[in-house]
């Protein structure tokens, strides 16, 4: 009887061991999922952007950046940069934007962002909205 209650000891401890080393191995990876990664915010490149109806602004000759759609409603917040200018446009009801590339993107509730770079050109790679100043 002593012997049985040695081994059922041995094999609650063995239990608790094998526990803590799957919770330890655990760790981490809920660590490093608790750190999303941040997507890139789409963005449209375009040759004119018209901003004088502001808040809604039309760029003209575009090419899309990171997975900005070519075609139909752009949902949530998304950029449109010119060589001279740049607006972020924020999400509203149905959609933040339309794009019809590359004749056209229509952005709605947009307001203009310092970007880096001088006023005539583009930054060296397309920028997302973290590092884009409103």
């Amino acid at each position: 009887m002593k012997a049985r209650r040695v081994w059922t000891t041995a094999g609650r401890l063995t239990a608790a061991v094998a526990g803590v080393l799957a919770l330890a191995g655990a760790v981490p990876a809920t660590a490093s999922a608790a750190q999303p990664q941040q997507e890139p915010v789409p963005l449209y490149r375009c040759v004119l952007l018209e901003t004088h109806d502001l808040p809604h602004a039309v760029g003209h000759h575009c090419e899309a950046f990171n997975s900005a759609p070519h075609e139909g409603p752009i949902y949530g917040p998304f950029v449109i940069e010119s060589p001279r200018e740049a607006v972020v446009c924020e999400a509203s009801r149905p959609s933040s934007g339309f794009a019809q590339l590359p004749d056209r993107v229509d952005g709605r509730q947009c307001h203009g962002i310092e970007r880096p770079g001088y006023p005539g050109e583009f930054p060296q790679s397309p920028q997302s909205p973290g590092s884009l100043q409103g």
